[in-house]
């Protein structure tokens, strides 16, 4: 029996006279559709009247109220029962003492962390240390990015 080579690419094409195959073009017409989602599957569905301010004819929560001359839009309301989270820090959030750096310092020296169940045991120590001496207590992801950052700027300075 006479073997030829195995590798796809060497072996060759029949002859192929055959027309019944349609063009490319006319192949993609019947097999390609449209995308179902366009910009990612958060987007919310597009408003079928486009985008734009709502007209001061139409009525709704935020419809214009007629003062004067002037029309104004009333506020409208968020939905009752879903509050936004807000971004930023916190209200009354103390900033790092030098005494919370160092202590902080004390316990990473100790500990090493490197992933976050270290990041989390150096949380519950230090917050046992900042309770025992009057300071507020932070997360693991707090004391994370301030030793980051207080490392970042030791090496920035020292080029270390």
């Amino acid at each position: 029996m006479f073997h030829q080579s195995t590798n796809p690419p060497n072996l060759p094409l029949p002859d192929d006279r055959d027309a019944s195959l349609p063009p490319p073009h006319r192949l993609a017409e019947k097999l390609a559709r449209p995308a179902v989602k366009i910009a990612g599957a958060r987007r919310a569905p597009a408003d079928p009247k486009g985008k734009g301010k709502q007209r001061a004819t139409e009525p709704g929560p935020s419809a214009p109220v007629a003062s004067g001359s002037n029309l104004k839009r009333k506020a409208s309301t968020p939905l009752s029962g879903v509050e936004k989270k807000s971004k930023g820090r916190a209200v009354g959030a103390a900033n790092y003492s030098s005494d919370d750096l160092d202590g902080l310092f004390d316990i990473l020296e100790e500990l090493l962390p490197l992933g976050g169940n270290a990041w989390n045991s150096a949380s519950d120590e230090f917050n046992a240390w900042a309770e025992e001496n009057g300071r507020p207590t932070r997360t693991p992801k707090s004391l994370e990015l301030k030793f980051k950052q207080v490392s970042f700027m030791f090496s920035s300075i020292f080029g270390f």
